[in-house]
């Protein structure tokens, strides 16, 4: 029991973080006029995660003069991870369950 709480608790965060990850994304844009490529050029508006949480897949391309973001977020606490596209998906952030890779 107390093991599911904790595992809840690191969900929570990772899918805190990518939502402001994406916050974070947006606010680059406005003040750069390209995406960020790294969790570098997100610190520079003031974006960090939160302990424990790391991006497992950071990318950015671009098709047909669009660009977008595809994130992956995972907390150490948790086996489960979350991803999230930008423009496609807007702020919608899915749930995939199992380590990212399988």
């Amino acid at each position: 029991m107390l093991a599911q709480a904790r595992a809840a608790a690191s969900d929570a965060s990772a899918k805190s973080d990518l939502k402001s990850t994406m916050r974070a994304i947006v606010m680059y844009i406005n003040e750069n006029g390209t995406f960020p490529t790294s969790e570098v050029d997100l610190a520079t508006v003031d974006f960090n995660l939160s302990g424990g949480v790391s991006f497992s897949k950071f990318d950015v391309k671009t098709k047909k003069g669009i660009a977008s973001a595809h994130i992956h977020i995972e907390h150490i606490g948790s086996s489960n991870a979350w991803h999230a596209d930008l423009p496609a998906e807007g702020s919608v952030i899915q749930f995939r369950k199992g380590k990212l890779g399988e």
